[in-house]
């Protein structure tokens, strides 16, 4: 029978972890009583967010487009607007955008990566109002959490900071949060209540940041978990009460203590230790309460499901498989009784397991292992384990359970993003997580090289037995492995009915890249070693605010999908409306048009990513009122293309009786014919002023007498607008003194349009020499003053720019002397 080891962590105060016990793992350094974080220096806590004052941006052309500009105040909150348009000191075609107000960094965040999708913005970037730190956008009051001492959830130091340049250089790429989980913006959105991580572990102790374990009853947020922990039959007979609880399996997974008083006992040559408490540092890793005083959890409103595996000398393969499908709810049978173990109600959403052993998942020796896995990954609880802490290439030293496939191995990093270490004996930084293509991810997981940069957790004081509640520094892929836990655990409670798979494919897209390090003892990281990246909640695309729908229920009236607010902005959107819960056939854009089939029933609609790795986090709206009957009108005489300034006459009917009322031709909310009718019909002619570019979608509506909005519309005919053609006159005089200046007169004429408009752009010869603009009140006409002429012959040409519904042209040059 195999014995899995707790990968034993580094304590801050300790060098590198000694050997495997029973099978090749590693150990627990020694932890004193572990009372309290060991006494450092703290940056000054952030009374406020981080704010900003709009975005700068950087286009393709010299200045933003106004479609740039409306993308921007599209992305910002209610209320906020684009002050103005200036030039940015940050290099050719950069503009500042100052926003009406001051926003928050997370919003002006967003609002640059939405800008950043367009194909005529090369770079835009938040317009930060510094200060002397990086506020989460979403703090916490706990004590070590606001001293800096949580690292796996929050960083509070800048890229300035004098230790971040020190290591990483000047120009890093430390932002908001660093190399932390950045776990506060995913908090906007949700702090995992109601999804379940089990912890598979050494047990749990009773601790504030844990609320009210007792020992033998559950808590709120912690439940009944059950003890797999057996009592090892050795060849005498004699039973060895692993568990110090002198019954084998049981449902009280408190954790006795995993102290060894004599030396050699588990191993050769293993040492005399404390308990490590381990289960407990891991619990409070994914879900220490917020707000409360001490730590804050990765996802602080999840549940945790305490499962102890790991007794006196680790836990057996056996255990361990039992405990992993007791968690994800499925049958066990106890191996002494028989008889099955009572089933697990409150079924896993996310199993952590900061454990392993020596072993390649490909191997017969893992088939238990192997289907376990398989077995409870088909009912959708993920499961992560930690890479282990060998500093060993996974790909030639593979770890179970972590080197099985649907394993999310997860490596880890330190404060400063590099692989995780120590100091050696020569005063060099070595590397303890393991590394290689088998490791998945990476997470902050303590590093003991660059200062005491271990994960501060919950404790137990207690050296042997269980004592008091304390907080500690530990350091290891076992403090990385529960970081991923939470993550995936807000992710399940977000969208409960995730499939394993689905959850491992958001996570691995929710990382940050591996940073460059200044110093010679950096441990860069790389996808070849690291996996996809470094943890980072705030990639998380996953809605943080309700969608909605804007417009009334009618029929044929538009309703618009309004999306809310994202931890991270998608990049593209997918829509998908429904009828009474049902999907509507082909209803799938921003735009939904009811028809007489949406009589009497209530409309929502669902926004998702585009992002494959997150389409099944969409965002689905509250449903409308249901919709009303209304008559059936009919639109027809339309031509399906049309040139701009060119008249059409539709002809409409409503089929109410006759009864009075006005009906109109319109466009989306604009009004192109309106005409009183007390017979449902009407003839009604569309001014060729009034196309809009592109195709026209041209809807009958019909209102009755006295009401203010539609009773009903007709479904949408689209007109297709092509671009009205231009001419251009210019008069100039042949001959001016070079101390006077010319005046060129110009006209543009459109046929059926009076009042064409658009820029108007003047040259001598190549050169630029006037831009203007000619206004619709101009009645096509305009008088410009040219700039001074050099004595000489010039050649003057007018270029008339035309607009998105009248083609441009350029006027025949004047050749005009200058003496």
């Amino acid at each position: 029978m195999h014995t899995l080891a707790v990968r034993r962590s580094f304590a801050v105060i300790a060098v590198i972890a000694v050997g495997a016990l029973t099978a090749t793992g590693l150990a627990l350094s020694p932890v004193t009583a572990a009372p309290a974080v060991p006494s450092a220096s703290s940056p000054s806590a952030a009374s406020a967010p981080a704010m900003a004052a709009g975005v700068i941006v950087k286009t393709t052309t010299s200045t933003p487009s106004t479609a740039v500009i409306q993308e921007a105040e599209r992305a910002l909150p209610k209320g906020v607007d684009v002050a103005r348009v200036g030039k940015s000191a940050a290099g050719a075609r950069t503009s500042v955008l100052p926003t009406s107000r001051r926003v928050t960094a997370a919003e002006a965040e967003e609002v640059a990566a939405e800008l950043r999708e367009r194909s005529d913005v090369v770079w835009a970037a938040p317009n930060y109002i510094l200060t002397a730190d990086a506020s989460p956008p979403e703090p916490a009051t706990d004590k070590y959490f606001v001293q800096d001492k949580n690292r796996a959830v929050w960083d509070w130091r800048s890229k300035n900071d004098s230790k971040v340049r020190s290591v990483l250089g000047t120009s890093n790429t430390f932002g908001s949060g660093g190399f932390s989980s950045r776990a506060p913006y995913a908090w906007r959105a949700t702090k995992g209540a109601g999804a379940v991580v089990a912890v598979l572990d050494t047990g749990i102790t009773a601790h504030p940041d844990l609320p009210i374990w007792n020992g033998t009853a559950a808590s709120q947020r912690i439940l009944q978990g059950r003890d797999f922990v057996s009592q090892y039959v050795f060849d005498d007979g004699k039973l060895e009460d692993t568990g110090r609880d002198h019954d084998g399996w049981d449902p009280n997974p408190q954790d006795q203590g995993d102290w060894e008083s004599s030396a050699g006992y588990c191993y050769p040559g293993a040492p005399k230790e404390p308990s490590s408490w381990h289960g407990t540092h891991v619990a409070g890793i994914v879900a220490a309460g917020k707000d409360n005083g001490g730590v804050v959890g990765v996802a602080p409103e999840a549940k945790i499901l305490p499962v102890r595996v790991l007794g006196r000398c680790g836990g057996t393969t056996n255990d361990i498989i039992a405990a992993m499908k007791w968690a994800a709810g499925l049958t066990v049978v106890d191996p002494l009784t028989g008889l099955p173990v009572p089933t697990n109600p409150n079924h896993a959403d996310v199993i952590n397991m900061s454990l392993g052993e020596s072993g390649s998942c490909t191997s017969a020796n893992a088939l238990p292992m192997k289907a376990a896995i398989e077995a409870v990954r088909a009912t959708g609880t993920v499961v992560v384990a930690s890479a282990g802490n060998d500093g060993a290439n996974m790909s030639t030293h593979p770890v179970l359970p972590a080197s099985c496939a649907g394993v999310l191995a997860v490596g880890a990093t330190s404060e400063y993003g590099d692989r995780a270490g120590y100091t050696n004996d020569s005063g060099r930084k070595s590397v303890y997580s393991n590394y290689g293509s088998a490791v998945d991810l990476v997470a902050p997981g303590g590093d003991v090289y660059w200062s005491d940069g271990g994960i501060v957790s919950s404790i137990n004081t207690g050296k042997t037995t269980p004592g008091g509640a304390g907080y500690t520094r530990y350091s290891g892929t076992s403090m990385a492995a529960p970081v991923v836990s939470a993550a995936a655990a807000l992710l399940k409670s977000i969208d409960p009915d995730l499939t394993a798979g689905q959850t491992d494919t958001a996570i691995r897209a929710s990382v940050q890249g591996f940073p460059r390090g200044r110093s010679s003892q950096f441990k860069r990281c790389t996808t070849s070693i690291c996996g996809k990246g470094i943890i980072d909640l705030s990639k998380f695309q996953v809605p943080r605010t309700a969608s909605t729908i804007s417009g009334d229920p009618i029929i044929g009236e538009p309703l618009t999908a309004v999306r809310g607010g994202w931890v991270r902005i998608p990049t593209t959107f997918t829509y998908q409306w429904f009828r009474n819960g049902g999907p509507i056939a082909g209803a799938t854009s921003a735009t939904y048009y009811p028809t007489q089939l949406d009589v009497g029933k209530a409309l929502t609609v669902r926004i998702s990513p585009g992002t494959a790795a997150y389409s099944m986090f969409g965002s689905t709206s509250a449903p409308t009122a249901t919709v009303p009957a209304g008559p059936e009108i009919t639109l027809t005489g339309l031509p399906p293309t049309v040139t701009y300034g060119i008249p059409a006459t539709a002809s409409v009917n409503v089929a109410n009786g006759g009864a009075d009322g006005t009906i109109q031709l319109r466009r989306g909310t604009t009004v192109l014919a309106s005409q009183e009718s007390a017979t449902g019909t009407a003839d009604l002619t569309i001014d060729g002023t009034k196309w809009a570019a592109g195709s026209n979608r041209i809807r009958a509506t019909f209102i009755p007498l006295g009401e203010t909005k539609p009773q009903a519309s007709s479904v949408g005919v689209p007109v297709v607008v092509t671009k009205a053609s231009s001419a251009i006159a210019t008069s100039l005089r042949s001959s001016i003194r070079y101390t006077s200046r010319a005046t060129i007169g110009i006209t543009v004429t459109v046929p059926n349009v009076p009042k064409p408009s658009g820029q108007l752009r003047i040259y001598d010869g190549s050169k630029k020499i006037v831009y203007a603009t000619l206004s619709s009140g101009a009645n096509g006409k305009r008088s410009i003053l040219l700039p001074r002429l050099s004595k000489g012959y010039h050649n003057i040409k007018v270029v008339y720019s035309g607009t998105d519904v009248i083609s441009g042209k350029t006027a025949k040059t004047e050749r005009i002397k200058s003496y």
